[in-house]
């Protein structure tokens, strides 16, 4: 059973290290070298960005989704790239709430840093407010951030991660699991800076709502949204617009009292799944393959780290297809 557990964070991170590698081969093959020199134009920076964030992105979910398949017969619709049957209204209506709640908890933390300095942040983050608003601006915007990041980013996380956690950990340990994945992919932000680590606490939160969202409504869509808005609206977060922002998110939080709701739905269903002690064992798993990559950073480097990981992650995916196979064979 822990080989099982092992297998799955394993196929998780190989698919996501795959995806990034094969991404990144396949954009360097057709990107003008005006990218590499520094001598494209504002337009095309913008659009080759979206590009390969939609190649390394689009690609691990492609072949996390051919995974599911080969192993499970379990297709994208199942895998919630569908309505479910719910209304779509509904589902647009609960991801905007959902993103305006994580949009809230940002604007919270640049509220408490304009009072309170809680570090220096992301210095190209800052910046981003500082960029000429042009067309440019607005392509790149919704290329890196608003269109492209949450497709790509909810396919993969909330559609294939979430599904291939859950299958080997229970329910709500693969939802916290998936949350917890997502939240580390984000590696940027683990710094020694206090304002960055909240936000990697926000992003965390954020994570483990909307896959738990998926997973009671068995649709990505909400949570599609959620992470559009949210994206959208910490730019304008940027641009000192939080205060229209704050009293808007605040009348529509009185009105729907989405956070209440949800965590105590959570919170019921933690308590009735039988399989939520999982979570340690993830947990486990997890912390022990940081460390390893801590160590590996410090005496080999970032390459030598990646390979071994990799190989890793292969050699036990591999041997996992292997005795599913065979032990499907003798059933």
């Amino acid at each position: 059973m822990f080989f099982k557990k092992l297998s799955a964070l394993a196929e998780v991170l190989l698919v996501l290290a795959l995806g990034n590698i094969i991404g990144e081969a396949i954009f360097s093959t057709i990107a003008p070298d005006s990218l590499a020199d520094g001598t494209a134009s504002e337009m095309s920076a913008a659009v080759y960005s979206g590009l390969l964030i939609l190649l390394r992105l689009g690609l691990a979910g492609v072949l996390g989704f051919s995974l599911l398949f080969y192993r499970r017969r379990i297709t994208p619709r199942q895998a919630g790239l569908t309505r479910n049957n719910i209304p779509l209204a509904d589902l647009i209506g609960q991801g905007v709430v959902m993103g305006l709640v994580a949009s809230f908890l940002v604007a919270l933390l640049f509220f408490t840093h304009s009072l309170i300095p809680l570090g220096n942040g992301l210095p190209a983050w800052w910046s981003y407010s500082e960029i000429p608003v042009n067309g440019a601006f607005v392509v790149s915007l919704l290329s890196t951030s608003i269109l492209i990041p949450p497709l790509t980013e909810e396919i993969m996380t909330r559609g294939y991660f979430r599904v291939r956690l859950v299958e080997d950990y229970g329910v709500m340990a693969g939802v916290v699991l998936t949350g917890l994945v997502f939240g580390l992919s984000h590696t940027r932000y683990l710094q020694a800076d206090g304002m960055l680590l909240l936000f990697m606490s926000i992003i965390l939160v954020n994570s483990i709502t909307w896959t738990y969202i998926a997973q009671k409504t068995g649709s990505i869509i909400a949570p599609l949204i959620a992470h559009a808005v949210s994206n959208g609206i910490a730019t304008a977060i940027l641009f000192n617009l939080w205060v229209p922002f704050v009293i808007v998110t605040l009348s529509v939080l009185l009105l729907r009292k989405p956070i209440y709701k949800t965590i105590k739905m959570f919170f019921q269903d933690w308590k009735q799944d039988a399989q939520r002690s999982n979570v340690w064992q993830g947990l486990a798993i997890v912390v022990t393959i940081l460390i390893f990559a801590l160590i590996m950073l410090n005496q080999v480097g970032r390459s030598t780290t990646l390979i071994a990981l990799g190989v890793f992650s292969l050699v036990v995916t591999i041997g996992n297809l292997v005795t599913e196979k065979r032990v499907a064979g003798r059933a």
